[in-house]
């Protein structure tokens, strides 16, 4: 069970965390949209595109014809991925099959 303390310390790095890779993605992409015009004119035509049939109804589901749209974050993750590395720290030995983890 955890204690108030760690509950609250749990949500404040989730929450942090969360809108940290978030704005960090969305500025890495308008840099690189930016730079490219030509990209920055095909995505245009498709926001365009789709943004003009759909309703506030439909708003989330019409999200998911935004393809280019998809590709450039998919890109964009990969070129500035959001975490390099996680590192974890065992506080205990832990013997996994016949493989000593120290």
């Amino acid at each position: 069970s955890f204690s108030l303390e760690e509950i609250i310390d749990e949500f404040i790095v989730q929450f942090i965390a969360g809108t940290e890779t978030t704005s960090n993605l969305m500025k890495f992409l308008l840099i690189e949209v930016t730079k490219n015009p030509a990209i920055h004119e095909r995505l245009q035509e498709e926001v365009d595109r789709v943004m003009s049939q759909t309703t506030a109804d439909t708003f989330y589901q019409d999200l998911d014809n935004m393809t280019y749209l998809e590709q450039i974050l998919q890109e964009t993750l990969r070129m500035y991925p959001v975490a390099v590395a996680t590192t974890r720290t065992n506080y205990k030995d832990v013997l996994l099959g016949k493989t000593l983890i120290p």
